[in-house]
């Protein structure tokens, strides 16, 4: 159920998109049909701005979604290059704790392993 909402955000998205166009189509549509300018505001008013409003409003779900799902994916990576570091302890040299702590210390010398 969890994985059904995650990608709700998309989808509403989406739809909110097309719903704006419509609305910026219908505002159109309907100031097109008038002559008189004041007779063309209110389309302008509910059409144009509720629409650009929904295309905004459905732009935000869809990139908050991607950030959404790039974090996830970089997470995973993040676990698999973890895993794989950890699989190698042959590898001389501090560990990440060890080097992160020698850097807040200020002791940059102490995070490599030159030897020239």
């Amino acid at each position: 159920m969890t994985k059904r909402w995650s990608k709700l955000g998309g989808v509403l998205g989406i739809v909110y998109c097309i719903a704006g166009f419509f609305l910026i189509f219908l505002g159109w549509n309907g100031a097109a049909s008038n002559d008189r300018v004041p007779a063309q505001i209110p389309y302008v008013v509910s059409g144009g701005i509720g629409g650009l409003g929904l295309v905004v409003l459905g732009s935000a779900l869809i990139v908050a979604h991607s950030l959404r799902t790039d974090r996830v994916e970089l997470r995973g990576a993040i676990e698999d290059l973890r895993d794989a570091i950890a699989d190698r302890g042959d590898v001389a040299g501090p560990t990440p704790d060890e080097a992160l702590a020698a850097h807040r210390a200020g002791n940059p010398a102490a995070t490599t392993d030159e030897s020239t």
